[in-house]
């Protein structure tokens, strides 16, 4: 009778565990802090480090569409949500860290996006989504820039 109390109890916290990982977070919720919204892309570009960035508030037609952007994305946590960046090693490339309020979350070409120092998993499969999503929050900025 204990073993099998043991395999339903060990079986709905495995069950729990994987309903953790895998259910999806909406990202249009990381924009709803108060106060100014700033990007910040940070790339290597023909060797050379670059680094700038462009505020917006959330009067701004930039903000709504941004936020418009992230509402057709989810993430979910994965091994490098829970370990350590030192444990499992540091991945390098272009990111585009967006700071709102507390909230600080930078999106990776690299199938990641990492939210208040952890890293999560943007869709399920592959990283074809973080690439998009990448590439259409980089448009805003280039945008923004060109504004300027």
């Amino acid at each position: 009778m204990k073993k099998k109390i043991c395999i339903i109890f060990i079986s709905l916290c495995l069950f729990l565990i994987g309903i953790w990982f895998f259910w999806p977070r909406p990202m249009g919720r990381l924009l709803t802090g108060e106060g100014t919204m700033t990007i910040t892309e940070s790339s290597i570009k023909d060797g050379k480090a670059v680094m700038r960035h462009v505020e917006m508030n959330k009067a701004d037609p930039a903000f709504a569409e941004l936020r418009e952007i992230l509402s057709g994305y989810t993430y979910h946590p994965n091994l490098r949500t829970i370990l350590s960046e030192e444990m499992i090693g540091r991945t390098y490339g272009d990111s585009l860290t967006i700071t709102l309020g507390d909230t600080v979350f930078s999106v990776e070409n690299s199938g990641y996006v990492q939210i208040d120092g952890r890293k999560y998993h943007i869709g399920y499969w592959g990283k074809e989504q973080s690439e998009e999503l990448y590439n259409q929050i980089y448009e805003i900025l280039e945008s923004l820039v060109s504004t300027e």
